[in-house]
């Protein structure tokens, strides 16, 4: 029993240590929404995977106004709020130098503390050198203390009950964990408990 534990908590330690290999954010540089400014950010690509460019945005405002940037970076359409002009944002990629085709998959999503706006998907591919092009106009210096990032994700999709396969492979592996500390709890257990003693007869006739 306490074998079995060990061993189920160690594969679930090492399947851990697998998947956080693969969940790669190539880019991930800070932006200015301030000012009319371009940002690039280059990588060389080690797999063929489908990459999501996003804006992230801290929760340091009030969730509405941290809301209308994200609006404002999806839709380009600036709109004055609270007297302060929403930042816009136009994004390419490039493959090697030359035009890559971007688009597909752009919408919100909010984690915790955090918020993104996803700008879009490209198609990258082992050994190749990707250049994310990201051209900001308008804004305002208020809005820096969302501390914005440009990032690149591998896209994940969802594969296990509405969780992505990186998401699901953890909840998988916090399963295991479990398992493990229970067998090994119950085997420790076991083996604490004093034994209770037989007393043997013999009948002589």
């Amino acid at each position: 029993m306490i074998r079995a534990g060990i061993a189920i908590s160690i594969t679930a330690l090492l399947v851990s240590l697998y998947v956080l290999a693969f969940d790669w954010q190539p880019v991930n540089v800070p932006l200015d929404l301030a000012t009319d400014n371009t940002a690039t950010a280059t990588f060389a690509s080690r797999s063929d995977d489908t990459f999501r460019v996003n804006v992230q945005l801290e929760r340091h405002l009030p969730f509405d106004d941290v809301a209308a940037i994200q609006t404002s970076l999806l839709d380009h359409a600036p709109a004055a709020r609270h007297g302060a002009p929403l930042p816009t944002i136009r994004c390419s990629v490039e493959e090697d130098g030359h035009a890559l085709a971007f688009g597909g998959y752009r919408g919100r999503r909010y984690g915790g503390e955090s918020m993104a706006a996803t700008l879009g998907t490209f198609q990258g591919r082992e050994g190749h050198v990707y250049t994310i092009r990201a051209v900001i106009r308008g804004g305002d210096s208020r809005w820096q203390v969302t501390d914005p990032h440009l990032t690149a994700t591998v896209w994940r999709d969802p594969v296990f009950f509405g969780l992505n396969n990186l998401q699901a492979a953890f909840a998988l592996v916090g399963y295991a964990f479990l398992l493990g500390a229970l067998l090994l709890a119950i085997g420790l257990w076991r083996a604490r408990k004093p034994k209770q003693k037989t007393e043997r007869w013999t009948f002589v006739e």
